[in-house]
């Protein structure tokens, strides 16, 4: 609590704006009276919004005096809203033994990798438009991963293993556009 009332005091309007929601998104996706992780698209909405704005919110703690690039925003969300929907296949099963119904229980495993497809393609293809034509690239990894998860559609096991790869581009592939965007920012 007393971080909160310092936070509160001490940080500007957008930066406790982001912090808040940050905190919103977080508590409700698990918590009543929302529980955002039991309502189909609200679950995936949620859990990308809690995710992009502590990014926001870092943001405004570097520049506090810059806009937050709305492209990066809806890159941000949609990218985010895939990985989520990818990860939530892997549970079908164990929400609908529970009675939770979440986006991928509602769509199936099928649909849902299409929707991941389309939202990574198109997040993508925005921020290249932002930054650089290179940055389309970093769909293939991907599109790649979920073309072989098309194939073991009926395989829990086998969709776990190709999860477990996306950590690895989520870490690597970040990393590679820093580096890209400081080498050419500042050299």
């Amino acid at each position: 609590m007393p971080f909160l009332i310092y936070s509160f005091l001490k940080l500007n309007f957008y930066q406790n704006l982001f912090f808040y929601l940050f905190l919103f998104f977080a508590i409700f996706y698990s918590t009543n009276p929302i529980r955002a992780k039991s309502k189909p698209f609200i679950d995936s909405i949620f859990s990308a919004s809690h995710y992009v704005f502590t990014a926001i919110f870092g943001y405004y703690l570097i520049y506090p005096e810059k806009n937050f690039p709305i492209i990066g925003f809806i890159f941000g969300i949609m990218w985010s809203i895939a990985m989520h929907a990818f990860s939530a296949i892997l549970d079908i099963e164990f929400d609908k033994k529970v009675g939770i119904k979440t986006t991928a229980v509602l769509l199936g495993v099928k649909n849902t990798l299409t929707l991941c497809l389309f939202l990574y393609f198109i997040s993508f293809l925005l921020i290249s438009l932002f930054f650089n034509y290179l940055f389309i690239l970093g769909f293939l990894p991907y599109l790649f991963l979920i073309l072989i998860s098309y194939r073991n559609i009926n395989n829990n096991e086998e969709l776990l293993k190709i999860y477990k790869f996306f950590p690895i581009i989520n870490t690597l592939l970040p990393m590679i556009w820093s580096i890209y965007y400081i080498y050419f920012k500042f050299f």
